[in-house]
């Protein structure tokens, strides 16, 4: 019952995609930064389409970059099976979390952890013009169509852009 980009945000913060991807070790102490940007890139390119075409270096330089600090002060674990297994749930540490807001595709995203900014993150960028354009073709052409053409594209575009709420399975039932 969540619309596609609240989803996604729960993905973001999910300890399994953490642990995958090592974000659950990024940091913000003493004014640095200390971390990595894989998720952060995929983020935008995987989860929403954004590729920053027409502005790579900003998107590559503050973006991607502030992503990163936004996803810091998220803890979770992995615990050998003889300790009990990895750590379920995140937690959201605000001491080792960039509290300042970010300049993330041209919008301040302000919030005391990871879960609000990524949170707020998510709502802008499913509004992205590069969202609007790529995520529903890769929707479609990944899950139902591997045989597109611009006028299937185009309709595609044109189903997702219409949908006030951007409902994965409500969008999948309208293209079929």
């Amino acid at each position: 019952g969540l619309g596609y980009q609240q989803v996604i945000s729960q993905g973001a913060l999910n300890a399994a995609v953490a642990y995958q991807y090592g974000h659950n070790n990024n940091v913000f102490v003493d004014g640095m930064f200390s971390g990595n940007d894989d998720f952060a890139r995929e983020y935008h390119q995987l989860f929403f389409g954004i590729l920053g075409v027409g502005e790579q270096e900003y998107h590559e330089s503050v973006s991607i970059e502030n992503t990163a600090r936004a996803l810091t002060g998220m803890r979770a674990e992995y615990h050998s099976s003889s300790q009990g297994g990895p750590d379920v749930e995140i937690s959201f540490d605000a001491e080792r979390h960039h509290v300042d807001p970010l300049e993330i595709l041209h919008q301040s995203i302000a919030g005391p952890t990871a879960r609000e900014k990524i949170g707020a993150l998510s709502e802008i960028a499913i509004k992205h013009p590069e969202s609007l354009d790529n995520l529903p073709v890769m929707i479609v052409s990944n899950l139902a169509d591997d045989n597109l053409t611009e006028e299937k594209i185009a309709l595609i575009r044109k189903i997702w852009q219409g949908m006030p709420e951007k409902d994965l399975l409500e969008f999948l039932k309208l293209y079929a």
